[in-house]
């Protein structure tokens, strides 16, 4: 029989041979196919797996072969779900330098046994609990003394984009997006400025990697000539090192400073956090959307209660902040992401199924939209039925801030734009959200016009 037959393959799990990722009755597992069983059993058999799911460097699986086991199938595996799946193109700086880190640690402690990375996909890695992990449990292969075959992988995936973003400018992580297996290392050696150079590492990686490409005529631009155990050791401890010399000094941008830019006074901000908190307790929800949620004040609380939080916001200086300061070297479940909600993370790859869009990872329990709506509806001529519809597709209740047209900031808005703009009004925002929600709370924020609303979505 058909394995498929009985099971829902993931959409993205399609290109190794070795086996893909399904669900079924709500539950995630992996098929693992008879080619890969030499090494599965080496994988799981040297006590690497082990090694590795202790660390908390892969992610939790249990053998469910003699239970639930899939036709053809030489192992059936059930996996820990995530909450929510991110990809490397919304990641901040760090975020996927410590995923590039996160790799390179696995495969040294995969070579103690006798095995090896196979590949080395950036798709590989997710976020769970404010760390990296592995998701990919068929990655590994029994080691041989040849050139690393994942090197170029590692290079596009990881070595590249962060070298652009720590020596141009940290928004052109967004390349990943456009390219989705890598940004090919002839482009960034051609895109980094030349004081790069400097980098030996980087001049080694990428310079000279894409010189052996070209000369090559091949993708790979290596031989395929024994090389040995120590060699690609220190390949592997010059690739680290080279990751780790990679900075981004935090700059100001146009959001990054907000907090100081704020129309209202403390005492509105004190008002506002409890409300808020209220809320999130009245809804009790399991995962929340924080959506334009700069540096992470409003989400990371909502975070430490325990709740899977996911902070979306455009620019990258604020998640690197939010990351930084709030979830490296912590267990939080606080995802910060870079996404703009106004053009949110599109479905890529094959057939358009192989990454998915952001709406299609929803919906979220409860989504946050503070100080956000005058921002989509005058800044990017957003209308507030598109907003409302849209925020209907994403979350099953959302709370709310408007922000009248009398808000200094709102005001501010207006002056560059011409023409009447008496559609943003408290009246049609109310009116386009009735068309999709219920309103259950409206709250005005204390010495402000500002108004809280809770929102549900209508049945």
């Amino acid at each position: 029989m058909d394995p498929l037959t009985t099971a829902v393959r993931d959409s993205a799990s399609f290109k190794d041979p070795s086996g893909f990722v399904f669900s079924r009755d709500g539950e995630i597992f992996r098929y693992v196919a008879p080619i890969y069983r030499e090494h599965f059993e080496l994988a799981s058999g040297s006590g690497l797996q082990e090694h590795l799911i202790r660390s908390r460097l892969l992610i939790e699986h249990e053998d469910v072969t003699g239970i639930a086991n899939e036709p053809g199938a030489f192992k059936t595996l059930k996996l820990r779900r995530l909450p929510f799946v991110s990809y490397p193109y919304e990641w901040c700086f760090s975020e996927l330098k410590d995923a590039a880190l996160l790799t390179l640690q696995i495969q040294k402690i995969a070579m103690e046994y006798g095995a090896s990375l196979k590949d080395c996909s950036a798709f590989n890695v997710q976020f769970l609990n404010g760390k990296p992990i592995l998701i990919d449990t068929l990655s590994f292969e029994k080691y041989e003394e040849e050139p690393w075959v994942a090197y170029r992988q590692f290079c596009e995936q990881f070595l590249a984009p962060l070298a652009l973003m720590s020596y141009r400018d940290i928004r052109l992580g967004k390349l990943l997006e456009a390219n989705i297996e890598g940004i090919p290392v002839d482009l960034a050696a051609a895109l980094l400025p030349a004081r790069a150079a400097w980098n030996v590492g980087l001049f080694t990686h990428l310079r000279l990697h894409s010189y052996f490409q070209a000369r090559s005529g091949s993708a790979e631009g290596v031989t395929r000539a024994k090389l040995a155990r120590k060699n690609l050791m220190a390949i592997l401890d010059n690739l680290e090192s080279t990751i780790r010399s990679l900075k981004y000094e935090t700059k100001k941008s146009t959001w990054s400073d907000y907090k100081d830019e704020r129309s209202y006074g403390a005492s509105s901000l004190q008002h506002k956090k409890q409300v808020v908190d209220q809320l999130i307790g009245r809804l009790s929800p399991r995962m929340v959307w924080d959506i334009g949620a700069n540096t992470g004040e409003f989400a990371c609380p909502i975070a430490e209660k325990g709740i899977h939080t996911v902070a979306l916001d455009f620019d990258p200086v604020c998640v690197e902040i939010d990351y930084v300061s709030n979830v490296r070297n912590r267990a939080v479940p606080l995802l910060p992401l870079c996404v703009d909600i106004a053009s949110p993370s599109p479905s890529l790859g094959w057939a358009h199924r192989e990454r998915k869009s952001l709406a299609e990872r929803g919906p979220a329990d409860v989504a946050l939209a503070l100080a956000l709506i005058h921002h989509l509806a005058i800044t990017r001529n957003v209308p507030l039925l598109h907003i409302a519809e849209f925020f209907a597709k994403i979350a099953d209740a959302l709370i709310v801030e408007f922000v009248p047209p009398d808000d200094g900031q709102v005001k501010r808005l207006l002056s560059t734009k011409k023409g009447s703009w008496h559609e943003y009004g408290e009246p049609q925002f109310l009116e386009a959200f009735d068309r999709y929600f219920v309103l259950e709370r409206r709250e005005q924020i204390m010495e402000s016009g500002r108004l809280l609303t809770l929102f549900r979505k209508r049945k």
